[in-house]
């Protein structure tokens, strides 16, 4: 499988917390099924840095942490390919950011892991999609079903798919971890064919993990093998990672 959203780089966000717990969230995915790790810490969003950085020091510190963990699998010979990515706060100047290098894309495609304020109204959430399209990109909206805007009116998301975004749903949201109604979103989106990944937006070896072979399951058993293989693997390859 590919996980394409995975907060494992150490000591960057409210995900991993240090290299043991990045190295333990690796063998966990990897006990799971994952063979390819797309690391997205939190970017251009200060509230959910570990610490206070510039974005250009940030992404500095990011590289170095992605190194530093990429050796330290390669030294415990774990089977876990990991990719550079991130999940951005879209704001009013997301996109002058990106024009400043100071933001990244998935794998260095056009395709942005993009997230809102839970709170953020739906009309606020398009205005930024339009701006990001506008500007060649193209949006992987981060858990959807978690927003408010959707909550309250799940045609937001559907709205988004129709612009031409992709849409990926939490592990935990189809466990009913978030609550009821992120459940029923989460599923309501799948079963609809709205969405095109579904990853684990894993935090810690301890709780929120990389682990997907119960989620792996849970697809199969609910859809069909078939469509489990697409949400968890077979899009990602087509549309993340062409290039390698």
């Amino acid at each position: 499988m590919i996980d394409i959203h995975a907060h494992i780089l150490p000591g960057l966000d409210d995900g991993a917390q240090d290299l043991i717990d990045a190295v333990l969230m690796a063998e966990l995915a990897v006990e799971g099924g994952t063979s390819v790790l797309i690391a997205t810490p939190h970017g251009n969003n200060e509230r959910k840095k570990a610490r206070p950085l510039s974005d250009k020091d940030y992404l500095e510190k990011i590289k170095q942490e992605f190194d530093r963990l990429q050796n330290e699998l390669k030294k415990r010979e774990l089977p876990l390919r990991l990719i550079q990515g991130m999940e951005v706060l879209c704001t009013e100047d997301t996109v002058r950011k990106l024009a400043r290098k100071e933001l990244v894309t998935l794998n260095g495609t056009r395709c942005i892991l993009a997230e809102f304020d839970f709170d953020a109204s739906g009309i606020f959430c398009r205005r930024r999609i339009e701006e990001l399209i506008e500007a060649g990109l193209r949006p992987v909206i981060a858990h959807p079903e978690r927003y408010e805007c959707v909550l309250q009116k799940p045609k937001w998301a559907e709205e988004w798919a129709d612009m031409g975004c992709l849409l990926q749903v939490n592990k935990s949201s189809l466990r009913g971890s978030f609550g009821r109604g992120e459940y029923e979103a989460g599923w309501t989106l799948i079963k609809n064919g709205a969405v095109t990944f579904v990853a684990s937006d894993a935090h810690s070896p301890y709780y929120r993990t990389p682990f997907l072979g119960e989620t792996r399951e849970m697809l199969s058993r609910e859809l069909s093998k078939r469509k489990a293989n697409r949400l968890l693997r077979e899009n990602a390859e087509e549309l993340l990672l062409s290039e390698i």
